[in-house]
């Protein structure tokens, strides 16, 4: 049957039968393109895969400006790689713009047999090289490189054991930033020293680059620093921010055994120093800003001397750094400071469209407040004292002592999306399984199984990543709720965001143990790879507790566990699993007669399909893996490619035409919008027809990845 039948008028009686011709016929043609040429099945197996409505799955469409962030979503000032600085970004989002594993093993481990906490996230460097941080004695070497395979590849001996509390930040030629206790330093990617500034007040918590490519460093003191990358000097006075930091009269007991051979005491800085930090005491500044990619705001969480004795008082901070003129010099001025609840217990994380920062205080009490510092809304939710993380769609993550949560921003309210229990999921079923403790029957201490989150939630565009620890809590006294978990099992869970339960949140798709206790970042790299840093702050704790009640405990390692895919077509089938869900998008889309919202949707599958023909040309060129399986796939990914450039190319001439129709003459209108709707319905069925090969192509390439044996090493 010719859809594109051409409509007999009969001879016109009247006006009014003109007008009810006219409006039936638009209906009919409207029904026709919506349901002939899109059948329903198509649109209910799209919303089966997907789940979600379009807007959720094409957040912030045109939010950020394009000159502001690059194609790897970070500032122009910072190295291009998969998480060159703590949080990975300015926003501080822990979220890689990547798909990544499901399934990983652990591949090596950094710094193993040496007993070194690292506190901070391992950071990645345009080769590929990674860079993190230790707080040891100077003649330790508190700054260490690390290549890919494992190989150490330098150690800095210039950084005292303040240097644990700042991760490297990167900038795009690969050189490094970051403090000790009483200087901030430079260095060249293989370790030579570009620079150090002895003029500041540190110690420093991670530095963060400003729009302009200016180092932002910010002392525990609350003095905030803007440094030049070239040489280290002063671009403008430094700001100090207001408030009394809490000092020594504000500090909590430091736990026995913390860090005993792990971290060493330095001149400016102790253990316990490191700890009160930790946990919100006794400094005013202790977590890293964030830098507003919309306007270039510096926003920081603080802690200050509360007016009553023992009372601390958290703070949000707003500075903006103005560059000179021809008429005035840059500087530094506060924004705002607004209050909060009680310590600063995390790091600030904007918002994908930047309306929004949140700050989680020392209760767990989560916050949102706008660009202007006024608070939006707060959230009780006993949240862990770590930084909020920030998913591709504005989804803000994070975790309580056994469970990890999800919330919506609705605006003027946050809502918990999802709220997912460990103990009842194959996590929980793994307490039965740990090793029995015995105690001392004429002892009052009291054992019982329990588990801990530890890490920063980091997320992909598919999967979350964060580190628990499963073990006995250890209560010292009936008459108080003091205790120390004793981990006996640490693990690394990976949550798959697009397979989702009947209560909605992510189903586990991978636990991976890992041989300590985390309390830091979760680093990923778009190759698959995850890094965990390892705090060993529990583990440290529990091991000095455990002996002394004559328990045989496992010594904590620190270091780095380096875990890579399983399964190294893992991300390939993922990959094109997301290449067909966005092609289904765009298909749904038009059959809704949204060409605009097709196109936007194609942005997403051009960009994997980019990411996987560089892997597959690094795989031809190095030789390793299945060479001739890359080939295979580079050659399909190629016609994928020029399948969805044939789809945009039609999309676009119809985007064209439909502006040039819209400025014609609106003589008859009626007739014009008749013509225009026959007109997108042809070009429906090219664009559809376009995405339709792309699609099967897509799916060849997945049995194609899905069949062949793996190799040893690579594909």
């Amino acid at each position: 049957m010719n859809k594109h039948r051409k409509f007999l008028f009969i001879p016109i009686i009247s006006i009014v039968n003109v007008i009810i011709i006219v409006t039936i016929t638009f209906f009919v043609t409207e029904f026709i393109i919506g349901h002939l040429f899109y059948p329903c099945q198509e649109a209910e197996a799209f919303r089966m895969t997907i789940g979600r409505d379009l807007s959720s799955i094409l957040p912030g469409i045109g939010s950020w400006p394009a000159q502001d962030l690059t194609g790897v979503d970070l500032l122009p000032a910072y190295a291009q790689t998969s998480w060159p600085t703590i949080h990975r970004d300015s926003k501080n989002s822990n979220y890689i713009p990547f798909i990544t594993a499901s399934q990983l093993k652990m591949k090596w481990r950094a710094l193993d047999g040496e007993y070194s906490s690292v506190l901070t996230a391992a950071v990645i460097g345009p080769e590929g090289n990674i860079y993190f941080t230790t707080g040891k004695e100077e003649s330790y070497g508190n700054l260490h490189a690390f290549d890919q395979e494992g190989k150490e590849l330098w150690r800095s001996y210039l950084l005292d054991n303040g240097a644990l509390c700042s991760s490297p930040l990167l900038d795009k030629q690969g050189d490094l930033y970051l403090g000790d206790s009483d200087e901030f330093f430079a260095f060249h990617p293989d370790g030579n020293l570009k620079w150090e500034c002895s003029g500041v007040d540190g110690p420093f918590a991670s530095a963060v680059f400003s729009l302009d490519g200016y180092i932002i460093c910010i002392g525990t003191s609350g003095w905030v620093y803007v440094l030049d990358t070239q040489d280290g000097h002063l671009v403008v006075p430094p700001l100090e921010l207001p408030g009394q930091s809490p000092g020594n009269s504000y500090k909590v007991l430091t736990p026995p055994g913390l860090w005993k051979g792990m971290v060493s005491d330095g001149i400016h800085l102790t253990c316990s120093d490191i700890f009160n930090g930790l946990m919100g005491y006794e400094f005013k500044i202790t977590n890293t800003p964030a830098v507003n990619p919309v306007n270039g705001r510096i926003y920081i969480a603080g802690t200050i001397k509360g007016s009553a004795f023992s009372d601390i008082q958290g703070r949000f901070y707003g500075i903006d750094f103005i560059p000179a003129t021809s008429s005035a010099p840059a500087k530094l001025q506060m924004a705002f400071q607004t209050g909060m609840g009680p310590g600063s217990g995390s790091s600030p994380a904007i918002s994908p469209d930047g309306s929004h920062i949140y700050v989680v205080d020392n209760k767990g009490t989560l916050y949102a407040f706008d660009k202007g510092g006024n608070k939006v809304w707060t959230l009780p939710i006993q949240s862990n004292p770590a930084s909020p993380t920030i998913g591709q769609d504005g989804t803000i993550y994070g975790t309580n002592r056994d469970q990890i949560y999800a919330i919506t921003d609705k605006g003027n309210s946050g809502q918990i999306q999802w709220q997912l229990d460990l103990n009842n999921t194959v996590v929980g079923s793994l307490l039965g399984s740990l090793p029995f403790v015995s105690r001392d029957e004429n002892s009052t201490q009291r054992i019982k199984s329990s588990m801990q989150c530890n890490s920063v939630v980091s997320t992909s565009k598919n999967h979350l990543y964060f580190a628990v620890a499963l073990g006995y809590e250890l209560v010292l006294q009936e008459d108080t709720a003091f205790s120390y978990l004793y981990p006996l099992k640490n693990l690394l869970i990976v949550l798959n965001l697009s397979e989702k339960q009947q209560s909605s949140s992510p189903i586990i798709n991978s636990v991976v143990e890992i041989p300590d206790t985390s309390e830091s970042v979760v680093s990923l790299d778009k190759n698959g790879t995850a890094f965990c840093a390892h705090g060993s702050v529990s583990s440290s704790i529990a091991y000095s507790v455990a002996q002394k009640m004559g328990l045989n405990p496992k010594k904590p390692e620190g270091g780095i566990s380096v875990l890579a895919p399983s399964d190294p077509k893992d991300i390939v089938r993922s990959q094109i699993k997301m290449i067909r869900d966005f092609i289904s998008m765009a298909i749904h889309a038009l059959r809704q007669g949204k060409p605009e919202l097709a196109r936007a949707s194609l942005g997403e599958p051009m960009e994997q399909l980019k990411l996987m023909e560089e892997n597959f040309s690094t795989q031809i060129a190095s030789g390793k893996g299945d060479v001739q399986m890359a080939q295979k796939g580079q050659e399909e990914t190629a016609k994928v490619n020029s399948q969805l450039e044939a789809a945009l190319s039609i999309l676009e001439g119809a985007n064209s035409s439909s502006s040039s129709s819209s400025s014609s003459s609106n003589n008859n209108k009626m007739t014009g919008a008749i013509q225009r709707r026959q007109g997108f319905g042809s070009m429906a069925l090219n664009a559809k027809s376009c995405l339709r090969s792309a699609s099967s192509t897509c799916r060849y390439m997945q049995l194609l990845f899905s069949n062949l044996q793996d190799q040893q090493s690579g594909m």
